[in-house]
């Protein structure tokens, strides 16, 4: 392990990136340490494009109100981190978002 991998990893232990982002393996991507704490969520950075990927694959990515907080307070901290020039959305699993979960509700 070089010292950029042990630099991810530390910083990747702050975020809600972990399991992910090691799979990726990739060193060209960057990682943010002043992301907002998140358990639904997983963002990364590479070449000033931010991913924000829905991480509720069980779910098929459906919205909770813990989802709807997270999906705000990072987008409302990228909206002014200078280095993100464009924001990705996405879902992991098999479908990006299939809507409200009504098991949880919004309440």
């Amino acid at each position: 392990m070089n010292i950029r991998t042990t630099k991810s990893i530390v910083l990747l232990r702050k975020l809600c990136l972990y399991p992910r982002a090691l799979r990726l393996n990739n060193p060209s991507v960057q990682f943010i340490s002043t992301i907002p704490k998140c358990e639904q969520l997983e963002v990364v950075e590479k070449d000033h494009v931010f991913n924000v990927r829905l991480n509720r694959p069980e779910s098929r990515n459906a919205f909770t109100l813990q989802l709807w907080k997270e999906l705000r307070s990072v987008f409302d901290h990228l909206s002014d981190y200078s280095k993100c020039r464009a924001i990705v959305l996405s879902g992991n699993g098999k479908s990006f978002c299939a809507g409200l979960d009504l098991k949880h509700g919004l309440t």
